[in-house]
């Protein structure tokens, strides 16, 4: 059975045995032909092709709003006032906002300002690339339902540059009186590009466009409304997209700028496709009575009560008649449910509890479930206490990093000599459990890279890679391929197939629709649990996959609660702590104390990035000593910085 990739369609060509004998003795070309074609399919519809240039551009220049625009200043002066800055409960100082990890976030009633603002910078960013259209997400992800907040999405499906989030403060806290403020922030955001985009806009006739989604929040749609506002008071075409995922909008975003088919169901046609190839059997492969719908049983899946429940069930249809079934729970449409509250991947990762609602304590014990974010970006698999009063059996973003890094590492290498100078990285932050760092340095020869906390950190650093890895201990993560490395599979499996090398161009198909299993602009609970399946399926993994590859040290996360998390300095990746004095020098000394070499110990502190309040990571080889070590540096921190 030979797999093809059409467009976003999955066709397989069914030979019956008399001519896979033919193919195998007489007509190795026919094959040849089939699999070319699948490569030429997938090359003609990826996501990652360069966008159309108009070759008529000649004399033709983009104009970048600034202040000597006057037209647009006074359009965008005039529509601003209609959205005053918040000011502090007592009617006093205006309130400031701060732009975190991964954008503003924060009580939704004092947003408004803030996502009219946020879609007028999402326009000068589409300005800027020449028209290309960028994106907003509303959502606040894996916060409670009172809150909300913006993502801004780059040409590429990307995040914002870090450059730009000083840019975007103060856009968001200029006075409401001073327009002039924030034209000038604005028109800085319209010329912040490089110089490869910045002709690439000047030859561009693109119409600018900002496409804005929202999760399933009831302060979404209003506040969607101001984003739009502001795009619209620059003068540019602003298109609701409607609810949707965030990783949904970064794909649209990514689509509609490379030429792709960007409607809802284009993306799960990409996904659903990917996973029947990846997942497609040679019936030599297979036994008489194998059948894989029957020996994997439907993945539960806790929806966090979020945008995730409606758009799993999509994706369901998408994949059903491939063997993948979903049981989806906590959808948002009973008459209990709570965004978040009690659910989701964040409850599950850092409580280690099931989720509690959805009757995950009913399932069979070692049961195989999911459990996704707010708006579907994280992923977190656990398994079912196996006894009453046991524990779940968690298998947090590290453990999945590591299966996806594994297997794309082996069949990397089952491709050789074919392939060559195509190398998987992984990326982690501090958080990230020091036993899966110890197996990961063995695996690949070196450690992976560190660096601070964040999906925009880990997204960058896996960019500099062949096929970089990264998930953050929470789920948030994906793999991505480079397109040096994408070119380089295509031409060993060509290689391969002229000299009918069959193992290694098996390795190299299944590199090929990995990729089409990953969502190519940003980390995607989705695509996740498809890529995290089929992979189990391809390596024939029915049972716990906890603990897989390694066991977690203890580790435990605290939060202490200051006035100024700005006290906090790290430097290194946040794995040390510059400042305030003293600080640093205590941990060691507390783990030294400890005997840090034989518990394994390790520990730090850093700012939160979102609330006033500074987190503390430890972990070793047991809870007692988590424990004594976490109080221990609790108290210190209170101490100097509270």
């Amino acid at each position: 059975m030979v797999t093809a990739l059409d467009g976003e369609r999955v066709v397989v060509a069914r030979i019956a045995n008399d001519e896979r004998q033919r193919v195998r003795e007489c007509d190795f070309c026919t094959l040849l032909f089939l699999i070319l074609h699948s490569l030429d399919a997938r090359r003609h519809s990826s996501t990652r092709v360069a966008p159309k240039v108009d070759t008529h551009t000649e004399n033709r220049t983009m104009t970048l709003p600034d202040a000597s625009n006057h037209a647009w200043a006074q359009t965008y002066a005039k529509a601003t006032r209609d959205h005053p800055l918040p000011t502090e409960s007592d009617g006093g100082a205006p309130i400031q906002f701060s732009y975190g990890t991964a954008g503003f976030r924060t009580r939704a009633e004092i947003l408004h300002s803030t996502c009219f603002r946020a879609g007028a910078l999402a326009a000068a960013r589409s300005l800027a690339h020449g028209g290309q259209t960028t994106g907003i997400v509303i959502t606040a992800s894996h916060n409670p339902a009172r809150d909300n907040g913006v993502k801004l999405v780059e040409p590429n499906g990307g995040t914002m540059p870090m450059a730009l989030e000083s840019v975007a403060e103060a856009l968001a806290n200029a006075s409401e009186a001073d327009a002039e403020a924030q034209i000038a922030a604005l028109g800085e955001a319209a010329r912040m590009v490089d110089a490869s985009a910045a002709a690439a806009a000047r030859a561009s006739d693109r119409k600018p466009r900002v496409f804005v989604a929202r999760d399933t929040r009831a302060s979404g749609r209003a506040l969607a409304d101001a984003a739009l506002a502001g795009i619209r008071a620059m003068g540019v075409e602003a298109v609701d997209r409607g609810v949707a995922t965030t990783p949904q909008l970064h794909y649209y975003v990514l689509a509609t700028n490379t030429g792709a088919p960007d409607a809802e169901a284009d993306y799960y046609a990409r996904l659903a496709a990917g996973y029947a190839a990846l997942t497609e059997k040679d019936e030599d492969d297979m036994t008489e009575t194998e059948n894989d719908t029957d020996n994997f049983p439907p993945l539960v899946i806790d929806c966090a009560d979020g945008v995730g429940g409606d758009k799993l069930a999509g994706l369901s249809e998408a994949v059903e008649s491939y063997g993948l079934r979903f049981d989806l729970r906590n959808r948002g449409n009973a008459a209990d449910s709570s965004l978040n509250d009690g659910v989701g991947s964040d409850l599950v990762q850092k409580a280690r509890t099931p989720p509690m609602r959805g009757g995950f304590e009913s399932l069979e014990p070692g049961t195989r479930c999911v459990s996704v974010d707010g708006d579907a970006d994280r992923l977190i698999y656990f398994e079912t206490p196996r006894s009453p009063g046991e524990p779940i059996a968690l298998v947090d973003g590290d453990q999945i990093a590591v299966l996806i890094a594994d297997f794309l590492g082996e069949m990397v290498r089952e491709a050789e000599p074919y392939l060559t100078d195509v190398r998987v990285g992984v990326v982690q932050t501090a958080y990230a459990n020091g036993a899966s760092t110890k197996f990961l340095t063995e695996r690949l020869g070196e450690p992976p890279a560190c660096v601070p906390t964040g999906v925009k950190h880990l997204h960058h650093k896996a960019e500099e890679m062949d096929i970089g890895v990264y998930f953050e201990s929470n789920g948030h993560g994906t793999a991505l391929f480079s397109p040096a490395a994408s070119k380089a599979i295509e031409e060993a499996t060509v290689e391969a197939l002229t000299q009918r090398a069959m193992p290694q161009v098996k390795a190299l198909l299944a590199l090929t629709h990995a990729q089409r299993c990953i969502n190519p602009a940003v980390g995607d609970a989705m695509s996740g649990i498809l890529l995290v399946e089929a992979i189990l399926r391809v390596r024939k993994i029915k049972g716990s996959i906890a603990n897989l590859y390694y066991t977690d040290l203890s580790s435990r996360q605290t939060k202490v609660v200051v006035r100024d998390r700005t006290t906090i300095k790290t430097v290194d990746a946040e794995r040390t702590c510059e400042k305030p004095p003293g600080l640093q020098e205590a941990i060691e000394k507390i783990l030294d104390d400890e005997g840090r070499e034989k518990v394994r110990g390790r520990a730090f502190v850093r700012p939160s990035g979102t609330e006033d309040c500074v987190r503390v990571y430890v972990e070793a080889t047991d809870e007692a000593t988590v424990g004594r070590v976490t109080d221990a540096i609790v108290e210190k921190v209170r101490d100097l910085c509270a």
